[in-house]
């Protein structure tokens, strides 16, 4: 199980008659399992068209502060208005023998909207 939180800069425009959001974002993701895992991130996403339909990737570092791996995660989902549910597989790189967590991700994200603030 995992919980994100972080900050975002989403863009709500159109493509013709369709509904275009771009978005970028930094975060930080907490695993909680056998041991626990911190992973700052920085990601990109664009959804659009019919169903909201789009994808993303992210670059994440996960640590246990102690040993650490690289992972980028592209992503593809759906969402629209402040929501987004998406896959997203992570390549790792670096030592294979720092495991522990999913390489396979299903997530979603809802983002406030400034003005609430």
């Amino acid at each position: 199980m995992f919980a994100e939180v972080g900050v975002a800069n989403v863009k709500f425009t159109t493509a013709g008659i369709h509904p275009l959001q771009k978005g970028s974002y930094f975060a930080s993701e907490v695993y909680f399992g056998k041991r626990i895992f911190i992973a700052p991130k920085v990601g990109v996403f664009i959804l659009g068209g019919a169903g909201g339909m789009g994808f993303g990737a992210a670059a994440l570092y996960y640590t246990d502060f102690s040993n650490g791996r690289f992972v980028v995660r592209p992503d593809v989902g759906f969402g629209g208005g402040s929501f987004r549910l998406y896959y997203g597989y992570n390549f790792k790189f670096g030592k294979s023998g720092f495991a522990g967590f999913a390489q396979n991700i299903i997530g979603m994200n809802y983002w406030f909207n400034k003005e609430l603030w």
